[in-house]
């Protein structure tokens, strides 16, 4: 008995490892033969990886390294609540890779974080399978390794805060498992509440499977009637949802401030159309089902990524033609599957499944639900012995099925084009796989089942069937990887370490509070995709106005647009289109340029705040930059005729050469006043903007968007010649140019110095304090950072409403003389989430004190 045991226990921790290590030495094969770091020069700085999972993670590693975590951040954007962010991407465990590397290798941690949680899925997969079916069989690696590195995985593994819900997954079904069979909830309580915990997005995904798959177990389990097995398991019933609510509760303390939060974001609002009973995809999406059929050029719009093999493909056929699987399980699994699958296909069912919005790109993000049902009952099918227990007849209609089905999915294609229409073919043209991949997938099908379907199985068929099986899923995983524009490490690791130490030598020179514009940055060379600078702030440790994430606070990204700047949706805003009294509101002390030593000193620099007339909190901002920019200046007792619009001599409108389809507008326009000139309008297409029959695009050719653009600066009276393409021909009041009136701002900025707010230089982002003079004429200090839910004001001891400035920024009423003002941000939801996280957590110790005591 002592012996079976050893063997027992030596056979677990063998397939454990083995289901580990498998995945892992695929996706280092694959990374190193597309040369991804750390086995080559490339990184995998494109898409979101560059733009906001590099950002997000050295800013974490910042914080946790010099001990100065704080819950809202001057980084992103003007400052915003961190909470949502921390949830939504950084809670891995796994994160903590970061700290074993340096900054300038954190690409290399994000492969090598990448490489673990893929083989971690495989490793749970294994435990699942092992301990619901009883089996140490080796073949178990197959299907772990199948779920690790399925559809969703090869197209979305950079995703990385994605891939925890899928490691997390197999342990929560088997928690489920223990609950139903053994009355034990620790597992289940546990894994839920970590797949809560390390993304939010998908932890809510995992709490609606989990409702479906707990009922699959019931009811599989029962043959009687549905009102009798109710009955049956009321009880079961009552206790599954009493610990998952009770679960959910606990990681209120999380969850309350991040919905609260998320509220304040552009997704926030709810489109209709996202709750219509349309299809969202047609036959076209059993294609899917082959390898290689999807890659990430079409990461943004594609069909479910429902890939898990040709193995698991075969054997699930498999599953509903054997006869030693009851009916009954049959019908109960078919329900399972066919509920996911709709949840996908019917619109408001999907988009359900993503908290009430569609997704903008990245389409079906719960398909590896499907997916992991999809490996289990294949798993089920291949302890039944198929190659013993089906007939010829059975082998050959699994066969014809899978073929049947992989050439559905070809003719699917051409159906849903001509459903759709020609704005479809384009795509479908980039989606459908070659003829010939299709061919080499139906022999696969042959080839394997022809194994896979032998009565007597040796190690010399098993060990064929499992190369097929695992070159096929490295190969899908490797073409997955087809079109990406991969970073170059080996740049970005020479180019972040000067400009962070360029940067780094501001911030010890510098202890004042200030935010620095960068219109340089030298890592844009090493990113494989357009690289923005959105999250820079975030990378390099400064206060910036750029932002970009899922998270960022619509109000300020609102406000932002109607001073100038430009914003693509509602979860970017940018540094493009800023002006001096922009740079004045939002304390531009410094400017990066290109090809500079160092950031150059802003002469519009006027502080974090400085006491203003009490009429400045009446002005709300119009989508008029002009008007709005006018309205400020005369609010803020600037002097008159500081910004004045050109006069326009001429303008011609002829048919642009290059493109017949579009108009080339020449304007002609004599500058009022000495000083910078700015324009704005809607119409432009941005690379053919000439200024006097030079070529001058923006840094970013944002066409069919609105953004305030610098046009250089001119002497009173010049004739400056604008020209640019557009597809109107006559442009809107939308267009507009105006000039500042230099020596008259200068004037302006001093008077605004001499009341400038003294900030202490105790204060950190979330207790700011500071002292401030108020006057009869200046009653109000204005402050230049965002006024949201969470901030309270004292001034003198006193609490104090705070004023809305400029539609979003904050504005502190002052007493006649010296004021001390302080300012303590708390996070909205914080203290409701606490309690309620205590009272669950106190509930959840007496429900399992009581199931443990009836046990």
């Amino acid at each position: 008995m002592e012996s079976f045991k050893t063997k027992h226990v030596n056979s677990k921790w063998s397939l454990s490892g083995l289901a580990f290590v498998i995945p892992f030495i695929m996706v280092c094969i694959v990374f190193a033969s597309k040369k991804i770091t750390p086995f080559g020069s490339h990184n995998l700085l494109f898409s979101d990886m560059g733009a906001q999972y590099l950002p997000f993670l050295s800013a974490f590693r910042h914080q946790l390294l010099t001990h100065g975590v704080h819950l809202f951040s001057f980084g992103l954007s003007l400052g915003d609540n961190v909470t949502p962010l921390i949830a939504y991407y950084l809670l891995s465990p796994f994160n903590l890779l970061v700290l074993l590397f340096p900054q300038n290798l954190l690409p290399t941690t994000i492969s090598v974080i990448i490489i673990f949680k893929i083989a971690s899925i495989g490793l749970t997969t294994s435990i699942f399978l092992r301990r619901v079916y009883q089996s140490t069989s080796y073949s178990i690696v197959w299907f772990s390794t199948a779920f690790s590195l399925c559809g969703f995985v090869a197209m979305n593994f950079y995703t990385i805060m994605w891939l925890d819900a899928l490691i997390l997954l197999p342990l929560v079904a088997l928690g489920i498992h223990r609950l139903i069979d053994k009355n034990r909830f620790d597992l289940y309580i546990v894994t839920l509440l970590l797949s809560i915990v390390t993304n939010y997005y998908l932890g809510y995904m995992t709490c609606l499977f989990s409702v479906l798959y707990f009922c699959y177990l019931i009811f599989k389990n029962s043959e009687v009637r549905f009102t009798a097995t109710l009955k049956q398991s009321l009880t079961k019933i009552r206790d599954f949802f009493s610990a998952s609510l009770l679960t959910g509760g606990v990681s209120a303390i999380l969850l309350i401030p991040t919905f609260k939060a998320m509220l304040a974001t552009g997704k926030g609002t709810f489109d209709a159309a996202s709750f219509n009973l349309l299809p969202t995809f047609g036959l076209g999406a059993l294609s899917q089902l082959e390898p290689a059929s999807s890659n990430y050029l079409i990461r943004i719009f594609h069909y479910p990524s429902f890939y898990v093999g040709i193995l698991v493909f075969l054997l699930l056929i498999t599953y509903y033609y054997t006869e030693e699987i009851p009916q009954h399980y049959k019908n109960m699994s078919a329900g399972l599957l066919g509920i996911l699958f709709l949840s996908m296909w019917v619109r408001v069912l999907n988009t359900g499944w993503h908290m009430l919005q569609q997704p903008a790109g990245f389409p079906f993000r719960n398909v590896f639900y499907f997916s992991f049902v999809c490996v289990f009952l294949a798993f089920e099918a291949w302890q039944t012995h198929p190659g013993k227990v089906l007939n010829d007849m059975q082998k050959l209609a699994v066969i014809g099925t899978a073929i049947g089905i992989i050439v559905l999915g070809k003719i699917g294609f051409f159906i849903d084009a001509k459903i759709v229409g020609p704005d479809f073919s384009s795509t479908i043209t980039r989606l459908a796989p070659p003829i010939h991949l299709t061919l080499l997938t139906c022999l696969l099908i042959i080839i394997e089942a022809t194994f896979l379907f032998l009565k007597r199985q040796t190690y010399t068929t098993l060990t064929i069937i499992t190369l097929i099986s695992f070159a096929e899923i490295g190969g899908n995983f490797f073409k997955s990887m087809y079109g990406m524009a991969f970073g170059n490490q080996q740049l970005y690791s020479k180019y972040f370490q000067i400009e962070y130490n360029q940067l780094d030598k501001l911030t010890d020179k510098d202890q004042s509070f200030y935010r620095l514009n960068n219109q340089s940055s030298l890592v844009d060379a090493a990113m494989g995709t357009k690289y923005n600078n959105y999250n820079d702030s975030l990378l390099f440790n400064y206060f910036g106005v750029s932002s970009y994430s899922s998270t960022l606070d619509n109000q300020t990204r609102d406000m932002l647009h109607r001073l100038g700047l430009f914003s693509k949706n509602v979860r970017r805003i940018s540094s493009q289109g800023i002006s001096p009294l922009v740079d004045t509101l939002l304390a531009m002390k410094y400017t990066n340029y290109p090809n500079q030593p160092s950031p150059m000193r802003n002469p519009n620099y006027a502080g974090i705040g400085f006491t203003t007339p009490e009429n400045l909190a009446t002005v709300n901002l119009s989508t008029n930059i002009y008007q709005n920019q006018l309205r400020l200046l005369k609010q803020l007792n600037a002097p008159a005729q500081t910004i004045l619009p050109p006069t326009i001599l001429s303008e011609q409108v002829t048919r642009s050469q290059e493109n017949p389809t579009n108009y080339l507008h020449t304007l002609r326009l004599k500058v009022a006043t000495t000083g910078p000139l700015f324009g704005y309008s809607s119409h432009v297409i941005y690379p053919s903007l000439r200024i006097n029959g030079i070529n001058q695009p923006p840094r970013i050719h944002a066409t069919g968007h609105r953004y305030l653009m610098k046009f250089g600066s001119h002497r009173k009276n010049e004739l400056v010649t604008i020209s640019f393409a557009s597809k109107h021909q006559h442009l809107s009041h939308n267009t507009q140019f105006f000039s500042y009136d230099e020596k008259k701002y200068a004037t302006f900025i001093r008077s605004l110095r001499i009341r400038q707010f003294k900030l202490d230089s105790v204060s950190t982002p979330t207790h700011i304090s500071g002292m401030a003079t108020g006057t009869t004429k200046n009653k109000i200090l204005f402050l230049s950072i965002p006024k949201e839910t969470g901030w309270s004001a004292k001034v003198n001891g006193k609490s104090v409403q705070i004023k809305s400035v400029a539609s979003h920024l904050m504005g502190i009423p002052l007493k006649q003389g010296n004021n001390a003002v302080n300012l303590t941000y708390t996070v909205p939801g914080f203290k409701a989430g606490a309690i309620i996280s205590t009272i669950s957590l106190l509930g959840l110790c007496l429900f399992t004190w009581q199931v443990r005591r009836k046990k």
